[in-house]
């Protein structure tokens, strides 16, 4: 055993400690904003591994990044004000540690468990304390419903032994020793994390000292992702929270639909199926009175040399409405309409030419447009557009594109 990693990272021999005191070493201003600030020692993780990096303090001056020079091993912290070399107190946020840690340490278990249930191999992994981590796992296809609760199960039964999780670094010469599920990524400073008994990986992240501080693990979904599966999953603190908001959002709609929650699905299916229909009575019904509408609308028109001249503007009239009503004006022969909408932000325009006016509802439309601002298109048929304009000047503006559009008629 070998251990040859710098004594400033002690992060990887007490993930547990969130308070101590260092000596700035160095100060210096970073390009972009912020300072970058390096310590004599330090328990604070930098990004890693797909490990999101600590944050926490520094002479009460927010750590914003943490950052490690591969080379070198020296660990630096980002911070949001300038800080003087010397004595430094320092303290790291324990809840954003301890979600790393439960994902980190669960994402092993997870791996091992897919790989020992359905001989998945895991490629890649991507840690998050505050959504969902992902693995991605080389198979050919989603996992199914049985799969995700086997693999599920057997994760959750190591977590509820709470097996101890040990972390020790190897020698090259003796790696062979150890039952890797993968060969290491580096040839020298190989740390193992080992969950008794489970798995063995080598891996640098921040780990639970037990199983049983994981909490629980629950796979979300599985999804195909460039050629590989990817499994997101939640764990901890994260998986207690989301519970939580499903459990609120159940309550509170067996409540409203005064059902119970064995019923649930089957009581929003219904509704949803009840909506529908509704929805679509809504529309058939909305449709005969718009029928109506324009009937009424054509035969109150403006006729000049046979053209009937429709103009029309509402406030707050809904999108779907008046395409609707432009839909069957378009049908009308020798009618052209100009049908207009403001909600007080914004005007909706649509121009109709029926068969027989000889006019262009586009070439129209975009004279209208060229003095109230906005964009649109359509065809010689129906054109709609629009864009926001002030009250103050909507009346001013509209007339004078009317007047010039219907020199176009």
């Amino acid at each position: 055993m070998a251990n040859m990693i710098p004594s400033q990272a002690l992060y990887f021999d007490d993930p547990y400690c969130t308070e101590f005191n260092a000596t700035i070493t160095l100060s210096t201003p970073k390009p972009g904003g912020g300072f970058v600030v390096t310590l004599d020692k330090t328990y604070f993780y930098p990004t890693s591994g797909g490990q999101d990096h600590d944050t926490g303090t520094i002479c009460d001056t927010r750590v914003i990044d943490v950052i490690r020079d591969e080379n070198t091993w020296v660990v630096k912290h980002v911070v949001e004000t300038g800080l003087p070399t010397g004595p430094a107190s320092c303290k790291i946020d324990w809840e954003h540690r301890l979600r790393n840690m439960q994902h980190h340490s669960g994402q092993h278990l997870l791996t091992q468990s897919i790989l020992r249930l359905l001989g998945f191999k895991t490629i890649s992994a991507n840690i998050n304390g505050y959504t969902p981590s992902t693995l991605d796992i080389v198979a050919d296809r989603l996992l199914n419903d049985s799969e995700i609760e086997a693999v599920e199960e057997l994760a959750n039964q190591i977590i509820f032994e709470n097996r101890s999780i040990k972390t020790y670094f190897v020698a090259a010469e003796d790696i062979e020793k150890v039952p890797l599920r993968r060969p290491p990524k580096v040839s020298e400073n190989i740390r193992i994390v080992e969950i008794d008994g489970f798995d063995y990986s080598a891996c640098g992240g921040t780990h639970c000292a037990q199983t049983g501080a994981i909490g629980i693990i629950k796979i979300l979904k599985s999804e195909r992702i460039n050629n590989k599966t990817r499994v997101h999953f939640i764990a901890g603190f994260q998986a207690l929270h989301q519970f939580r908001n499903y459990h609120n959002t159940i309550t509170a709609l067996t409540s409203h639909l005064n059902a119970n929650t064995k019923d649930l699905t089957t009581s929003v299916i219904r509704l949803i199926e009840t909506t529908k229909n509704v929805q679509k009575e809504y529309q058939e019904l909305l449709r005969e009175k718009l029928v109506h509408e324009a009937h009424a609308l054509v035969n109150l028109a403006d006729i000049n040399n046979g053209k009937r001249f429709i103009q029309c503007a509402f406030e707050n009239r809904s999108a779907n409405e008046l395409r609707i009503l432009a839909d069957i004006l378009k049908a009308q022969n020798e009618v052209i309409a100009l049908l207009t909408s403001y909600d007080g932000k914004r005007l909706s325009v649509i121009v109709t030419c029926g068969h027989g006016t000889q006019a262009d509802a586009k070439e129209i439309l975009r004279q209208i447009l060229s003095y109230v601002g906005g964009n649109g298109g359509g065809d010689p048929q129906i054109a709609q557009g629009g864009g926001p304009i002030a009250q103050e000047d909507l009346d001013r503006l509209l007339d004078s594109g009317i007047q010039a559009a219907r020199k176009l008629i």
